[in-house]
């Protein structure tokens, strides 16, 4: 997942990959929260992690996983603090990244990672 991916690139069949990986491994055991916090982690830390590919695997690790409705009912502190160490580290408004993709972080942060809504279950 680190590969660098040029933000015109088509990435449909990626996703697709990467939808039909993650639908046969829900069916398996769960992985643990601590190894998918690790996995969201090698993604953030990747160079230039601000494009539609990343975000993409992002929104797919927590629909999938219910991440932060896992993290949030163990008071899984530490793994909290470690994917916003993680985003700490990216200006979400760069003249480097096109307006769409601007937008569709900012709106995946506000909604999914800084949501102050306790009913917000990873819709």
């Amino acid at each position: 997942m680190a590969e660098p991916i040029i933000s015109n690139e088509p990435i449909y069949s990626k996703k697709v990959f990467v939808k039909s990986i993650l639908n046969f491994v829900v069916d398996e055991p769960q992985p643990s929260l601590t190894e998918i916090v690790h996995d969201i982690r090698r993604i953030l830390d990747a160079h230039h992690v601000i494009n539609q590919w990343y975000l993409f695997c992002l929104e797919t690790i927590r629909s999938e996983f219910q991440l932060f409705a896992q993290l949030s009912s163990t008071k899984s502190y530490s793994l909290i603090k470690s994917i916003f160490k993680g985003l700490q580290k990216y200006s979400f408004v760069n003249d480097k990244v096109d307006k769409v993709t601007e937008e569709k972080w900012q709106e995946y942060l506000s909604r999914c990672v800084f949501s102050s809504s306790r009913l917000n279950t990873n819709a």
